[in-house]
């Protein structure tokens, strides 16, 4: 299993206008102590000519979650969706590992998206996503399968 962990986002930003952004693994792993990280940002920001501009502090919630028994069940099998950013040419991808069979057309490569589940995670995914400039997420226009990179 993959290491999952609490981690701090430090956003910087230079005064040339350019960005960085570094991630730091804490100790805590219990959700609720983010107000402790604010001492280690103040200690950085100390020995930084950058500023900080923002942090995000991100918990892990563990889930129990079930295996599925379909032909693309291992997580080098991938459903990518695309659609674009509301009012926007931008693109977005939404990646569903393992996808099951049962999104997809006949032939198995596009994905089918007037599914009831597709139709649920489009919901979800236009009431939550977005971008830095807190555009949100458009419908998706179009999905099929593929495998990813290094399987």
């Amino acid at each position: 299993m993959s290491a999952l962990f609490n981690y701090l986002t430090v956003h910087y930003l230079d005064d040339n206008g350019k960005v960085a952004q570094s991630f730091i693994t804490t100790q805590d792993q219990d959700p609720g102590r983010e107000a402790d990280a604010l001492l280690l940002i103040a200690a950085l920001q100390a020995c930084s000519d950058a500023k900080i501009v923002a942090v995000q502090m991100n918990t892990t919630t563990l889930l129990e979650g079930s295996f599925g028994t379909g032909p693309y069940k291992t997580v080098w099998d991938r459903g990518v969706l695309l659609g674009k950013f509301v009012g926007s040419t931008t693109g977005y991808r939404s990646t569903i590992v393992a996808p099951k069979a049962e999104i997809f057309l006949p032939g198995n490569r596009v994905i089918d998206l007037t599914n009831p589940l597709i139709t649920t995670l489009q919901t979800e995914v236009e009431a939550i996503q977005g971008n830095e400039d807190t555009t949100p997420c458009g419908p998706f226009n179009y999905g099929r399968r593929q495998t990813a990179a290094g399987s």
